[in-house]
């Protein structure tokens, strides 16, 4: 009886060893992912961004921070920002700090005694702090959105813009995010004068006259010839 008690131990101790073998390899190959989700411009955290494994996701809080546990070494995360910045893809061991790429900003200009709701500011304009140029035209409900972000080496790395509209003040601000509300003071001379013309990059191109052909001069009559006189 107590041979064949431990002939079954001997057979199922190679299965116990294996077991016990697979779940520290899985313990050991597995990790807690934290990490904290920021703006590559800024350096300001990026809240409710969703970070995906598989069919497991976790979004980033106020402070940009996330965790997503028992993720294996190895994989990759994929995280799917808010709207305005680029999608990426990024290891496990790397996701301590994720900084996202901002590809747009939008901004909704609007009478700063109301609401953005009540009195937006039609057709407003972002510009650089020089005067120098049109960087994107809003729509009637105060939206401009400019692409590429200022903010990046494609936007010139402006650090903050200028919005202006017709009745109002014109407002320095800072270029964070990927979306502002800027309120204007009512009252002012509006967008001011560009130093030289400067298209809008947001106009439609008029199409160019078609050139007119110089009318041909009259020819001179030929003369007459005098007549030959006779010996």
């Amino acid at each position: 009886m107590l041979s064949r008690i431990q002939h079954r131990h001997a057979l199922a101790l190679p299965f116990v060893v294996l077991a016990v073998i697979t779940l520290a390899g899985g313990l050991v190959n597995s990790m807690d992912a934290r990490g904290r989700v920021v703006d590559d411009v800024t350096d300001k955290p990026v809240a409710d961004a969703t970070i995906a494994h598989g069919n497991r996701a976790v979004v980033s809080d106020a402070q940009g921070e996330f965790v997503i546990t028992n993720v294996p070494r190895t994989s990759k995360l994929q995280v799917r920002p808010p709207s305005g910045y680029q999608l990426m893809t990024v290891p496990t061991t790397g996701a301590a700090e994720i900084r996202l790429d901002p590809l747009s900003i939008t901004i909704y200009a609007f009478d700063e005694a109301k609401t953005r709701q009540e009195a937006p500011v039609p057709n407003p304009q972002a510009r650089d702090v020089e005067n120098t140029k049109i960087l994107a035209t809003g729509n009637a409900s105060g939206q401009i959105t400019v692409i590429p972000h200022p903010g990046t080496d494609e936007g010139g790395n402006l650090s903050r813009i200028v919005i202006c509209g017709e009745g109002f003040e014109p407002k320095e601000i800072g270029v964070e995010g990927v979306l502002l509300e800027v309120g204007l003071k009512a009252g002012g001379t509006g967008c001011p004068p560009l130093p030289t013309p400067t298209p809008d990059p947001n106009a439609t191109p008029r199409p160019s006259p078609s050139p007119t052909s110089e009318a041909s001069p009259t020819p001179s009559p030929a003369p007459t010839p005098s007549p030959t006189a006779t010996p």
